[in-house]
C-alpha cells in the first residue's frame, strides 16, 4: 500500500543545496537543528558537542567530504540551509565567540546499524544536564531521530515534539501527569501524547569521570511527550498542566519541526495512486475542487491556477500537497516557486 505520509515538498522536490550529497547535508542540518534544542540559550560558557561515527558506517570516511559535519554545525548554530553563511558554519563553530565547541570522533556506535548513523552528545556547562541523540540520515534529506538519552523516539522531524523529563516512583505522580496530557490532547489538537518506553541513560561516549560536579543528572528519568503538527508553546503547556508541574520536571524541551511541511494527524488525500488520480479527474472534470480549496484557504489563491479550469499534473500535485500539508494552496505554490528559483540560480 502507498504511504499516506509521502509529501511532495518533504520527500520529492527537496532539498536543493550544496553537494556532493545535498540530501545528507540537509539531513545533517536538520539533525543539528533538533540537537540545538538541547543547547541552553543562557549557558555561562560554551556547550561541547561531540559527534561519533561508527568505523564500519559510511559517515566515518564521508562526513567531511559530503558536508555532514558542515550541516550539523550549521543546524547547531541556527544557520538556515538558505543562509549565505552556511558554507562557513564549521569556521563559525570554531570561533571563540561561538556558543558551541564542535568536534567529531570515530568510535563504535552500537545504538543503530544504519550506515548513516550520528550519535550526538551535548554537554553544556554545569548545572545544565548533558543529552545524547542518535539520528539517521535516511536519504533525500529525510531523517529519523531514533533516540534521545537512550529512550526510543523514532521521530521524523516533521512534527513538533515536546519532552518532559520526570524523576518519579511508581504510582500517583506518573498516572497524574499522563492523565493530564491525555485530557489536554484533543482540546489543543495535539496528535499524540504519552510516556516513552524506557528511562533516560547517560551517553556511552562520556566516561563517568567526565561528568563535572554540580551537573544535573537525568539518569533514570521517565520521558513524557507531546507530539503536534503545530508549534507547542511552553507557556501554554505550563498554563494547562500548571507551572508547578512543569517546573517539577527535571527538564522540559521542545524540538522543532525541521521538515518543510509538518505531518498532520489526519489526512484527507484526494488520491494516493495513479489509478486513483485518474478516477478523481473523471469524477471532477474541472479543477473545481482546487478552486474550492483555494477559497477555503487564502484570498487570491485562485491566481496561482492559471486561466484554464482543466486539470494538469501540476494542479493535481498542488491539490495533493495542500491536502497533505494542511496548508493553503497559495502557500504551497509559493514554496514550490522558491525551490524553482533555487534551481534556476544553480
Amino acid at each position: 500500500m502507498p504511504s499516506a505520509n509521502v509529501s511532495i515538498l518533504n520527500d520529492v522536490l527537496g532539498p536543493v543545496m550544496r553537494g556532493p550529497s545535498s540530501s545528507h547535508t540537509a539531513a545533517a542540518v536538520r539533525l543539528g537543528e533538533l540537537a540545538r534544542a538541547f543547547v541552553p540559550a543562557a549557558a555561562a560558557g560554551r556547550t561541547e558537542v561531540q559527534v561519533d561515527y561508527d568505523p564500519k558506517g559510511s559517515l566515518a570516511t564521508t562526513a567531511e567530504a559530503q558536508g555532514s559535519n558542515l550541516g550539523l554545525a550549521a543546524g547547531l548554530l541556527g544557520i538556515a540551509k538558505e543562509d549565505p553563511r552556511m558554507p562557513k558554519a564549521l569556521e563559525e563553530a570554531a570561533h571563540a565567540a561561538s556558543p558551541i565547541r564542535f568536534r567529531t570522533s570515530v568510535q563504535q556506535v552500537k545504538d543503530h546499524t544504519h550506515p548513516n548513523t550520528y550519535r550526538i552528545t551535548i554537554r553544556p556547562p554545569a548545572p545544565h544536564p548533558a543529552h545524547w541523540l542518535v539520528g539517521l540520515s535516511t536519504g533525500g534529506g529525510a531523517l529519523s531521530l531514533w533516540s534521545v538519552d537512550g529512550v526510543r523516539v523514532d521521530a521524523r522531524g516533521d512534527r513538533w515534539l515536546y519532552l518532559l523529563y520526570r524523576s518519579e516512583g511508581e504510582g500517583g505522580a506518573r498516572t497524574d501527569l499522563l492523565a493530564a496530557l491525555l485530557n489536554l490532547r484533543d482540546a489543543h489538537g495535539w496528535v499524540r501524547v504519552g510516556r516513552l518506553s524506557g528511562e533516560a541513560a547517560p551517553s556511552p561516549s562520556v566516561a563517568d569521570g567526565d561528568v563535572p560536579a554540580g551537573r544535573a543528572d537525568l539518569s533514570g528519568a521517565a520521558v513524557y511527550f507531546i507530539e503536534s503538527a503545530r508549534p507547542i508553546a511552553k507557556a501554554v503547556v505550563e498554563e494547562e498542566l500548571g507551572a508547578a508541574t512543569v517546573h517539577g520536571c527535571a527538564k522540559a524541551v521542545c524540538l522543532p519541526c525541521v521538515m518543510p511541511v509538518p505531518r498532520p494527524g489526519v489526512f484527507d488525500l484526494p488520491f494516493t495512486t495513479v489509478a486513483a488520480m485518474r478516477a478523481f479527474t473523471e469524477r471532477h472534470p474541472t479543477a473545481a475542487p482546487l478552486h474550492a480549496l483555494a477559497q477555503e484557504g487564502a484570498a487570491g489563491t485562485e491566481g496561482c491556477l492559471g486561466d484554464g479550469d482543466g486539470w494538469t499534473l501540476w494542479k493535481l500535485a498542488l491539490l495533493y500537497e495542500a491536502r497533505r500539508s494542511g496548508r493553503p494552496p497559495q502557500e504551497v505554490f509559493e514554496m514550490v516557486a522558491a525551490l524553482g528559483d533555487l534551481y534556476e540560480r544553480g
